[in-house]
């Protein structure tokens, strides 16, 4: 199993090799790219990953927040990671007034990577998983 995990954490051992530091645990955000983290709608939570500045260009639009468009807080990566919290704020206004299927339909229209994110109660009743049984 710590195999599988290491895995997953290339990012971060390339972090300590270059001098950026010991990692320290992010919860659902990542360190490199605002706004990835999940968000809580109405009956529950997505998952959001707008990465690049066409990404977050579109982003906006579909949540219909052009106005950030000329924030300087906001002009490309570097800026959003320094106002993550920022970003996060106004993506959680949007998200937390829709339902899940809303928020999600509004997204993939516009192709931004989005996903829901299952109770517990839903992944084990997810079908692909009990065909694995």
């Amino acid at each position: 199993m710590q195999d599988s995990c290491f895995s997953m954490i290339m990012d971060e051992a390339l972090d300590l090799l270059v001098s950026r530091g010991i990692p320290t645990r992010q919860g659902n955000g990542n360190p490199r790219a605002v706004p990835w983290s999940t968000f809580p709608t109405q009956d529950g939570n997505i998952a959001i990953c707008a990465y690049t500045n066409d990404q977050w260009k579109v982003f906006l639009g579909a949540i219909q927040r052009e106005d950030c468009l000329e924030d300087p807080r906001f002009q490309n990566l570097e800026d959003r990671l320094k106002n993550a919290h920022a970003v996060e704020a106004i993506v959680t206004e949007w998200s937390e007034k829709l339902r899940k299927e809303e928020a999600l339909k509004i997204l993939r229209e516009k192709r931004i990577p989005c996903d829901p994110v299952p109770e517990i109660q839903e992944v084990l009743e997810d079908p692909q998983l009990k065909s694995r049984v």
